[in-house]
């Protein structure tokens, strides 16, 4: 996929591996550190990672 040509993106951004320490840019109040899944891959997973955390997707429609 490349962006412009398959999609358009929302929001372009400058990305770093934030830790719970780091302080919020916007408040200044501190970060805090949970769990979470990667939305988006090129690897055949299934619903593996997905249904052990409990995460679902729902559509536009409201179909899950």
């Amino acid at each position: 996929m490349r962006p412009g040509r398959d999609y358009v993106p929302d929001l372009v951004a400058d990305i770093a591996a934030a830790r719970g320490s780091h302080a919020c840019e916007r408040c200044g109040g501190q970060l805090e550190e949970r769990r979470g899944i990667e939305v988006g891959n090129i690897f055949q997973l299934g619903t593996r990672y997905s249904e052990a955390m409990g995460v679902r997707f729902q559509d536009e429609s409201g179909e899950l």
